[in-house]
């Protein structure tokens, strides 16, 4: 395996210093300890996927080390949004204004060891909607290096999302707190019609759009939809983290038909997505 002991221990490194500085607040703390733990899970399934991707089986060593720490790297900007957080006196990741995936970049082009578009770009783009980054200045001055960099970011946003996954259907309450904040039994728990139809129509949901419970463990779901590797599907099949979210929206769920509808259309493209990306 590619050694990032290093690179680990820059990581703690922030983490650390931001536990320091959050000290006297349990929720800004709950932040950081997840986001150290969600860090090392991205780790182990970035190193799934590239194992088994066919992809990457044919990548120089040089090209497979920036991979590695554009996935270990992906949230170390999340410890100074954190900080930031603390110190406005806000809670939730939830509507920040801060962008940690920006914070990220800024840290990694301050050490010439790590700035590099193959490890950079990755790390500020993991977070926004795939579209912002085609559409963005930095993608269009890639030139002959678009499409590596690319399946890196690709990579680290399946890694990314597998982690997520596992933690929010093992860890629900936990998670709930820190990234749900619309999951209040007094609120409106029922599916706006826009963002059903965003579900339906296969597409990755804006979070801007989300308003209920609902709404918010949708957006989650659809990030199926952002899923680029075969391995990535198997790897969520086998900690049966598609169904656990399922199980999570009929909890909050009121609408009985809805559900059986949501769940018709994600078994059907993770079918559909098996077959396709099988024959590639």
């Amino acid at each position: 395996m590619l050694d990032c002991q290093h690179e680990e221990k820059l990581l703690y490194q922030e983490y650390e210093n931001c536990i320091k500085k959050v000290q006297s607040s349990p929720f800004h703390k709950l932040m950081a300890e997840e986001k150290i733990k969600h860090s090392l899970q991205v780790l182990g399934a970035g190193n799934y996927i590239m194992k088994h991707e066919i992809y990457y089986q044919h990548q120089p060593q040089a090209y497979l080390r920036y991979a590695k720490l554009a996935y270990l790297f992906h949230d170390i900007g999340r410890f100074r949004e954190i900080c930031e957080l603390y110190q406005q006196k806000q809670g939730h990741f939830v509507g920040s204004k801060f962008d940690h995936g920006q914070f990220g970049a800024q840290y990694l082009e301050k050490n010439p060891e790590y700035n590099t578009p193959f490890i950079v770009i990755p790390v500020k783009y993991h977070n926004k909607l795939i579209e912002d980054y085609y559409s963005s200045e930095d993608y269009q001055k890639l030139g002959n290096i678009k499409d590596s960099v690319t399946e890196i970011l690709k990579l680290v946003r399946d890694a990314d999302k597998i982690a997520n996954f596992y933690l929010i259907t093992t860890q629900t309450e936990r998670m709930k707190k820190l990234f749900c904040p619309e999951a209040d039994e007094t609120k409106d728990m029922r599916i706006q019609p826009a963002i059903l139809a965003d579900f339906m129509a296969e597409k990755a949901i804006d979070l801007q759009k989300v308003k209920t419970a609902c709404d918010r463990i949708l957006n989650l779901l659809s990030w199926v939809y952002d899923l680029n590797y075969l391995p990535s599907f198997v790897f969520c099949d086998k900690l049966n983290c598609f169904d656990n979210m399922l199980n999570i929206l009929k909890t909050y769920n009121p609408d009985a038909k809805m559900q059986k509808d949501v769940e018709k259309k994600l078994k059907s493209y993770i079918n559909k997505r098996y077959t396709q990306l099988s024959s590639n």
